[in-house]
């Protein structure tokens, strides 16, 4: 069998997987299994490699927080969200559009993700601002702006990447310290 090489096999493998139906992620797990096997490469060291990924513990809650946003769009709470702001901001004149940002707002401080944030209100907002007369550009604009807030309410993804880049306590409250310098930009921008 010296004319079976790993990567062979594994390609071979790979589009048998896909011919038959299995879908990309699992073909490509299995074609990786067997080229691990036929490299003599043992289980238990693909099992300590798998282990050893999740060591910057913080990184794990950012899965979790797309996770847990895709459980708030599909579970209804996009619609109460956007309700909520209804309530709060919808009187006032342009309240559809304030309506959005504030639903992005509260989104984003549970779903930590700026694209999730988008997605969840943006698919009723945008269609409901286009029925009251506003400019398609503009009303995905104002849902891509305010769904750019997940990245400044903590806690973001783009928050705990940076604590960890930067070796910085997140639940210390050093990291919000420097992105109390960034979020003062467009506060005063606002103010003015």
């Amino acid at each position: 069998m010296e004319f079976l090489n790993g990567p062979l096999v594994m390609a071979l493998i790979f589009v048998f997987t896909m011919i038959i139906g299995v879908p990309i992620p699992f073909a490509a797990g299995i074609a990786t299994v067997a080229g691990l096997i036929i490299a003599d490469v043992p289980l238990s060291l693909m099992a300590l490699s798998a282990w050893t990924a999740f060591e910057p513990f913080p990184l794990v809650t950012i899965p979790l927080f797309i996770l847990a946003g895709q459980l708030m769009e599909h579970g209804g709470m996009s619609e109460k969200l956007v309700t909520i702001s209804r309530r709060l901001v919808g009187a006032y004149k342009g309240g559809l559009g304030l309506v959005t940002v504030v639903a992005c707002m509260f989104f984003a401080a549970l779903s930590g993700s700026g694209p999730a944030t988008t997605a969840a209100i943006g698919s009723i907002t945008i269609p409901a601002m286009q029925k009251e007369g506003y400019n398609s550009g503009f009303a995905g604009g104002i849902a891509a702006a305010a769904g750019a807030l997940g990245s400044m309410i903590p806690p973001s993804n783009l928050i705990i990447i940076f604590a960890l880049v930067s070796d910085v306590s997140i639940s210390g409250g050093i990291v919000f310290d420097h992105f109390d310098y960034i979020n003062e930009i467009p506060e005063n921008l606002w103010n003015s």
